[in-house]
């Protein structure tokens, strides 16, 4: 009813976050977890390390946590042919292949993925997805579903839409 409170989904301990989530297919063997920690550091690890968790479970550990390398900021589902760009809060980019970056077990604490400077922290994680010219050409993408849409300023000021 309205006032049911749900059901939970997750035990969390003191200060754990939920960083991200990802629905995946058991099936596809080709599906691997890519985690990023907030002082630029990675791994890719196989779906397959994961064990599957009921409601109400705790999780499982999916990185070492050091100094070294900071907390975990950004999770992702990517393939080998995959591509990222990861960006700092200062704005350096990056791009690279999956494929590239180490595969490695649950718990180990990654390699280095961007070099950054001290204080400088992990601000974005994105796939890269590359548009299929063949599908686009057949199946023609609705402009106003993808384009921007204007935002109205509703504070004060000259009125006008940005």
């Amino acid at each position: 009813g309205r006032t049911a409170r749900g059901v939970s989904g997750m035990r969390l301990d003191d200060g754990d976050l939920v960083i991200g989530m990802a629905v995946v297919s058991p099936e596809d063997k080709t599906v691997q977890i890519l985690t990023v920690t907030q002082k630029g550091y990675g791994k890719r690890t196989l779906l397959d390390e994961y064990r599957v968790q009921g409601r109400g479970g705790s999780g499982v550990i999916t990185m070492k946590i050091t100094d070294k390398n900071g907390p975990v900021v950004a999770v992702r589902q990517v393939q080998d042919e995959d591509d990222l760009i990861i960006a700092s809060d200062r704005g350096k980019v990056i791009r690279t292949r999956v494929s590239e970056i180490s595969e490695v077990g649950r718990v180990a604490q990654g390699v280095r993925l961007i070099s950054m400077d001290e204080g400088e922290t992990v601000g974005a994680v994105a796939k890269i997805v590359e548009k299929d010219e063949d599908h686009e050409a057949k199946n023609p993408a609705n402009p106003t579903e993808n384009s921007a849409k204007p935002i109205e300023n509703k504070g004060e000021g000259s009125g006008e839409t940005k």
